[in-house]
């Protein structure tokens, strides 16, 4: 029955209908147009999967909407169908559960059984094996496939007005998760609903609004206070914080779970249902600071491995200064001080930071030490060059010469946890440098420092003045922090890049001067107030640097990437339009809002067993081929090739989940990698994301040309600002109280 109220006016809603036909599909998403049975109107439909059968009764829930192209819609949450008695019902459901029977199969199966065919089904399903064309394989298909049918109702018609938040993935991944762990997915929904915060996509807030819907929910239950810790650390985290003030935490904790049962809990309440997270091991509390127990133990992980690190003594190495001078006699190059420094500390100690700014010779200087070390060790030689991501590996090996690869494959990370059980326990090396050490958060630092075997030399390499990781932590910041670990800062700007104004700006920004030094051609302002102009143009000078540099060579930049009318979706669906539009005949594929389509330059945004979060790559192909678990249809697979290794990966509609188009990125994603040309978007709209260190990371990822398109105004601000959010962790503190002595 549908209870619009009237156009305009968005009310939950159900209706009753059946298929009439499909106005548009793609693997996740149709358009369909019914008849309500109530009216026998026509009505369009609009959701993820929503039924195709004719001739059964297919009940939909939703809201109902005005879309100003398309005219009233119905936006389907879910959606549950009816099992049909009559033949042209039963063959049109058969058909529809795409498991291998046709029209002719199901045909004879309503001719064998007629409506009587559930309860066969359900009793004894070997009995369709008596006709044509029905397989073992088939019937088990069609018993799993209308068991979880089954299963998929009783969920949705438990769940009531809360079933909306479940899309038809999060319902498959809620069934195969309880199936794997033998959990009986009812109890488990009813009376133990937190525990689905196990599965991905079920976080706190989908999972409270479940939990409202079940018999046994209580707003100040200790189990819904100690599930409401999983999903603040999470947004912690996501900010950068590897830990959080207690009574900072304690305010979040009231702030959520009052949201919408005001006075549920308090102050107490909220440290009762601490104290008992502490004794269950789930969290742990040190200095007035409260950590997941993950978290506490990647911290003081790094610690334990700094110290073991440093304190092991291997042979002293003499004559440095001689092989230093040989470096700069073969080479045709005169080190600057503070490199010849760099060198030396190196040589003299286990662990060492380098640090500097674009033209002070970071990539010489660790040229040095290899060439340092190759001398000294010989044949026993084994540098490991590293770096955070597979664009930064790549030009980390294009600058020295030398093999380097991304920490996560050196270790054997691959995000699978089945896979990164059986990861190595250690690295075999007696040299470790690690560049752009600045993007290494603390969870990848923390597996690293534990495979690198004792007496092996480790440095790290990075600018502290560019953007800190984008996961939690503040890793290089905290080693220099601490001051127990050997650092030099590299201060020579050399005569090469004396006259490169990327160079001169960004000095000037590490030292807040907003007068920057704009040639006309290789540093340019583009000035624009209003942001549509600032769309408009920052997408024709993409295109026109693609056309002359490549796209492998240009860069759109943008601090955010959802937020205001500028954001980094939007660029990226627009510059896509521009770019790599559709061709009739070529197949797509539909995700999330994406078409996906040939020749599309796309990024990783999980970490998987293909790829790493932030990955670049391009897709080579989309083709269309028989699904694997249903002959009669069909299913899509991309092709796609990351950071140009050659290595082709299959990607499925599921996979495509964790793609994103990369023409525009944000400034945090960009950290590591290298173009000809950046653009750069600053406008007032971006507000608190107006920083130093966003701009100073961006204008450094460019070697050749920057454009900065928006307001000199914003710019300005954004350069006087260097009060960049505080990231919590006291890995600072920790390295200093146990090392100073």
């Amino acid at each position: 029955m549908c209870n619009d109220k009237g156009t305009g006016e968005l009310l939950k809603s159900e209706v009753i209908c059946s298929h009439l036909f499909t106005v548009y599909e793609s693997q996740d998403w149709n358009v369909a147009k019914y008849v309500d049975a109530e009216t026998g109107n026509t009505i369009t439909a609009c959701g993820a999967k929503l039924p195709t059968s004719k001739n059964v009764t297919i009940h939909l829930h939703g809201t109902w909407r005005d879309n100003p192209k398309y005219g009233r819609q119905f936006s389907v949450d879910y959606f549950d169908v009816d099992l049909p008695s009559t033949k042209d019902g039963v063959v049109s459901y058969l058909g529809s559960l795409r498991v291998g029977i046709g029209k002719e199969k199901a045909l004879r199966v309503y001719q064998k059984f007629g409506s009587s065919v559930w309860n066969v089904l359900e009793r004894n399903p070997e009995q369709l094996l008596e006709i044509r064309g029905i397989s073992k394989k088939i019937v088990s298909r069609l018993t799993k496939k209308l068991e979880e049918t089954r299963i998929q109702r009783k969920i949705i018609e438990r769940c009531g007005d809360a079933a909306s938040v479940i899309s038809p993935a999060m319902l498959n991944r809620m069934i195969n998760h309880c199936a794997k762990r033998e959990w009986d997915i009812m109890d488990i929904l009813e009376h133990h609903t937190y525990q689905l915060m196990e599965i991905r996509g079920f976080g706190f807030e989908t999972v409270d609004k479940l939990a409202r819907q079940m018999p046994d929910f209580k707003p100040d239950s200790i189990v819904r206070i100690i599930a409401s810790l999983t999903f603040l650390f999470e947004r912690a985290e996501s900010r950068g914080h590897v830990c959080l003030p207690k009574d900072d935490l304690i305010k979040q904790m009231i702030a959520l779970l009052n949201n919408q049962f005001p006075n549920a809990v308090n102050e107490e309440k909220c440290r009762q249902a601490l104290n008992l997270a502490y004794k269950q091991e789930a969290i742990k509390v040190t200095s007035g600071m409260v950590y997941t127990k993950r978290s506490y133990d990647q911290e003081t992980g790094i610690v334990e491995d700094i110290k073991r690190l440093m304190t092991t003594h291997p042979h002293q190495i003499s004559n440095i200064d001689d092989f230093i001078k040989q470096y700069e006699d073969e080479n045709g190059v005169t080190l600057a001080d503070s490199q010849k420094e760099a060198v030396r500390s190196s040589f003299r100690n286990q662990v060492n930071i380098i640090t500097g700014g674009p033209g002070t010779g970071k990539t010489t200087t660790t040229k040095a030490v290899l060439y340092v070390h190759d001398q000294v060790f010989g044949s026993s030689s084994e540098p490991v060059l590293l770096a955070p991501t597979g664009r930064a590996a790549r030009r980390m090996s294009e600058a020295t010469g030398y093999p380097a690869c991304t920490i996560h494959s050196a270790v054997g990370y691959t995000g699978v946890p089945e896979l990164d059980e059986r990861m190595s326990d250690t690295l075999e090396g007696n040299l470790f440098i690690i560049d752009e050490s600045s993007m290494a958060d603390q969870f990848i630092t923390n597996i690293l420092l534990e495979h690198i075997p004792d007496g092996a030399r480790v440095i790290f390499v990075g600018d502290p003045d560019q953007l800190p990781s984008v996961g939690a932590g503040n890793v290089l910041h905290e080693l220099i922090r601490s001051q127990v670990i050997p650092t030099v800062k590299l201060n020579v700007i050399f005569r090469q890049a004396q006259d490169n104004p990327i160079v001169e700006n960004s000095i000037r920004m590490q030292k807040g001067e907003t007068s920057l030094y704009f040639d006309g051609k290789r540093f340019v302002l583009f000035e624009q107030s209003d942001p549509a102009a600032i769309f408009k143009k920052a997408c024709s000078l993409y295109v026109k640097s693609v056309q002359k540099f490549g796209l492998d060579n240009v860069i759109l930049l943008n601090p955010y990437r959802h937020k205001t009318p500028l954001n980094v979706d939007r660029f990226n669906l627009n510059l896509q339009h521009l770019l790599n539009p559709p061709i009739e005949g070529e197949y797509t594929m539909r995700i999330h809002g994406i078409e996906f389509r040939r020749n599309d330059k796309v990024m990783q945004t999980r970490n998987t067993e293909n790829a790493m979060n932030g990955d670049i790559g391009y897709i080579q192909s989309i083709e269309r081929c028989p699904d694997p678990d249903n002959p009669t249809e069909w299913t899509y697979i991309a092709r796609i090739e990351f950071n140009g290794d050659g290595e082709i990966h299959e990607y499925t509609a599921e996979m495509m989940q964790d793609l994103d188009l990369a023409y525009c990125n944000t400034v945090h994603k960009a950290q590591g990698s290298e173009y000809l040309t950046v653009i750069m978007v600053v406008s007032g709209v971006h507000e608190i994301m107006l920083q130093r260190n966003v701009v100073y990371t961006a204008i450094t990822r460019s070697k050749q040309n920057v454009a900065i398109v928006g307001e000199e105004e914003a710019l300005k601000r954004a350069i006087r600002n260097d009060k960049s959010e505080t990231r919590y962790t006291l890995l600072g503190d920790r390295l200093h109280s146990k090392l100073s002595k």
